[in-house]
């Protein structure tokens, strides 16, 4: 099985290193020192975040990924957010929370496990509405 592709979505340089094994997409005007910059590659999309949020980017990895197809397993994150296979820091509530420095010390393992599974988070049910 190859390596499975992994992309990380941010608008931002991030305040702390992503694993090297994440290809990082810069949306907006963000272009990464490496990785793929929307506003070079897909600049009808780069800028849709005011309305499509982070979809304008998988948008964009769907037209990347049709044109030169996988063939292992795709994973997506957000430069804050991961589904993990393993916990990783300290649980509080529903979700655990790691400081950047154990961030660094991720596997790829963590990230996609043995690479044949879809990964999701898990659902968490909220009493109330969002406005509450």
């Amino acid at each position: 099985m190859s390596t499975p592709l992994f992309f990380c979505i941010t608008h931002k340089q991030p305040e702390w290193p992503l694993p090297d094994f994440l290809t990082v997409v810069g949306t907006g005007g963000y272009v990464p020192p490496a990785g793929i910059a929307l506003s070079e590659r897909y600049p009808e999309l780069a800028f849709q975040n005011e309305h499509l949020g982070e979809f304008a980017a998988l948008f964009a990895l769907r037209r990347m990924l049709a044109d030169a197809p996988a063939t292992s397993l795709v994973g997506v994150c957000h430069y804050r957010r991961f589904a993990l296979t393993a916990p990783l820091g300290e649980m509080r509530g529903f979700n655990s929370y790691a400081h950047p420095e154990l961030l660094a010390q991720a596997r790829p393992e963590h990230f996609f496990g043995e690479g044949n599974k879809i990964i999701v988070p898990s659902l968490v049910h909220f009493a109330g509405s969002v406005l509450r």
